[in-house]
């Protein structure tokens, strides 16, 4: 609960003005950390280990794209709402909801990496 807490505080304030103010890497270890937070609740090492692989490979790819913060409002949303099913005991729907996220991001950054 507590790092649910603090994951919606980051996320809040992001949306409060943060996104306007904070640096790329700064951003990128708030959303990293986010889903990291997420698979941490596991308690499987090994798929945390994983995330924080892809994490490493996707600050080579972010810190070459082109930051485009408009579309990181739509994030921090979608992150507030896979906490809500999560709290909510919907684990079935946060995955659906986290594998549309991920996969959405997906598209986004592939078509800003050239």
């Amino acid at each position: 609960p507590a790092a649910f807490d603090a994951a919606r505080a980051q996320q809040v304030a992001l949306l409060e003005g943060g996104l306007e103010r904070q640096s790329r890497a700064q951003l990128f270890q708030i959303n990293s950390g986010f889903h990291e937070m997420i698979v941490g609740c596991s308690h499987n090492e090994f798929f945390l280990e994983a995330v924080r692989r892809i994490n490493r490979l996707r600050r080579l790819i972010e810190y070459h794209a082109t930051l485009d913060r408009s579309r990181l409002r739509q994030q921090c949303q979608e992150h507030l709402e896979i906490l809500d099913r999560l709290e909510g005991g919907d684990m079935s729907s946060a995955a659906a909801f986290m594998k549309l996220h991920i996969e959405g991001a997906r598209k986004i950054k592939v078509g800003t990496v050239g």
